[in-house]
Parts: C-alpha cells; structure tokens; sequence
C-alpha cells in the first residue's frame, strides 16, 4: 500500500533538498507497505536522511518484522530488538521524541496514570474515511501523510509533530424496508497537529480536498497514558479504564474517545507512550472542584 507514495514523497524530498538517500533507506523505505501507518509516519523522517546507518543483517530483521502480521511482530520483537541494539539505535527512540514538536497543555490534575489536561487552541490537518481498524488507518494515512511530505500545491514539506490521533464517529443511515433497526457507518477520523509556526493562512493548500486544515478551539481532556504496542486489545482496555476514571470524578464526557500514538516503530515496549483521551466540557471539572 505504502509503496506508491512513500518512494514518491522520498523523490520528492530528495530533488528539493538535494539530498541523496542510501540504499539501505531506500530499501526500508520500500518494504514497508505492510507497516503500521502510524509507525511509518514517525519513521520517515529518519529514513529519508539516512539516520539509521542499518547494516545488512539488521536492515533483513527489520524487512521480516515489518511484513508480519501484530502476532507476528510481537513474537519476532527480541530478534529486532537484539538486531537495532548491535546497530547502536536504541538511543533514537527518546531523541526521535525529543526532536517532535507535540501540542502544549497544562496539567490541572494528576492522579498516576491518569491526568486533566488543558489544550489551547491549536491547527490540525484532518482527513475523514469510511471504517475503522488498521485498514481505515492506513488510509487515513496514506490520504494524510502525503499533504505533509509535500503533495500540497506549493510541494511544501512540513515538520513531522506528535501525536497522531484516531477517533471513531457514527452516522445514522437512514432505514429501508424490512430493515426495522438503525444502522451506524463507522468513519475515522485521524489528525495530524500541524507546527505552531502555522497559521490557517500560511499553511500550504493541500491538493487532496478530503484533506481540511481546522483550527481547533481550546479544550480539557481527560487522559490515560500507558506503555506497550498499543494494539486493539490495550486500547479497548485503557478506555474503558479511563471511562471508571471519569465516572468516578463525576464528570461529563462530551465526545468520544480519541486515541493518540507517539513513538517511532523501534521504541521498546515499556518505552512507548500511547494514550486515550476523553474530551470533557471545559466547566465540568470546575464545577466538580467547588463542590469538594
């Protein structure tokens, strides 16, 4: 799937900065059309200067586990893990991070693993796609990811930020005969928040009009932050965690909730940060904060 707009994007980036890329990375790079979309997102960056410096016997582990189904992967990830760490590239998972502009917000509470956070307004690129699971998410991304590596009208490349966020809406179809029960078409829903330098008017237009630059006004969510692949499973758990959280404070949420990813496919399990976030109405934990 990745393997029609990546080596493109690649070209692209490469005529503009006059940059040439290794064959290693070019070969990463092009055996990675069975990759978590979200990963590849975060890799990019490094593959298209040649950060890796992978040698042979790492770069054939890395092509074996990007191939792989999830089951595969986890089962395969201390071969990986034992390849990248001769290659000396551990070190990348935190810098990799570090060099990722994420959105600013305050911290009204914390309680563990939990947290209250308070988002100002900020500029997100969105794109909308019929389903759910890995394969909407690989659409999303393919529809998505190409605006920021320079499919856009000006061929602007713009800075890769974290995180990557997934959310899950419904619609209402309307009934037919004999049907006689509602049916909801699920849509995800991903962004990408977009460098704070931008504004509206100074973003490059993007040649893909499913894509919609937004500002979003400012906002408090609560969120559940936890390590691991962030698979299916985790997230279904983390949210329904999250939900006794809300409960508990007795607050409101407002909107579903939203899934957000930030590290590079090479990060350790228990370094990974992934979290899930529920909006909630900017005066309800006011309220709750007088009532105690």
């Amino acid at each position: 799937m990745l393997d029609t707009f990546i080596p493109s994007a690649l070209a692209e980036e490469e005529e503009k900065q006059n940059i040439t890329t290794s064959a290693p990375a070019k070969v990463a790079v092009q055996n990675f059309e069975n990759c978590i979309a979200i990963e590849c997102y975060l890799l990019y960056g490094y593959l298209v200067n040649d950060r890796l410096g992978l040698g042979t016997i790492e770069l054939s582990v890395l092509k074996l586990y990007d191939r792989g189904s999830i089951r595969m992967r986890i089962k395969m990830f201390p071969l990986l893990a034992l390849a990248l760490a001769s290659a000396g590239t551990f070190v990348i998972a935190n810098d990799a991070l570090a060099k990722y502009e994420e959105p600013s917000y305050s911290t009204s509470e914390k309680d563990g693993n939990f947290e209250i956070r308070d988002y100002p307004s900020v500029i997100a690129a969105e794109v909308e796609v019929s389903g759910s699971g890995e394969s909407a998410a690989n659409n999303a991304f393919k529809i998505i990811a190409g605006y920021i590596f320079g499919k856009n009208v000006s061929k602007t490349k713009v800075a890769m930020t974290v995180p990557v966020t997934e959310k899950i809406s419904s619609e209402k179809i309307a009934m037919t005969i004999p049907v006689v029960t509602d049916k909801k078409q699920q849509n995800m829903i991903m962004r990408f928040y977009m460098p704070s330098k931008y504004t509206l008017e100074t973003l490059p237009e993007p040649n893909d009009k499913r894509i919609k630059l937004i500002k979003l006004p400012s906002a408090r969510y609560a969120v559940i932050r936890f390590s691991g692949f962030g698979s299916e499973k985790s997230c279904v758990h983390h949210e329904k965690l999250l939900n006794d959280f809300v409960k508990n404070k007795n607050l409101v949420a407002s909107e579903a909730t939203v899934r957000a990813f930030y590290n590079p496919p090479w990060t350790l399990p228990f370094m990974r940060r992934n979290e899930i976030w529920q909006k909630l109405p900017s005066q309800s934990l006011d309220e709750q904060t007088k009532k105690d």
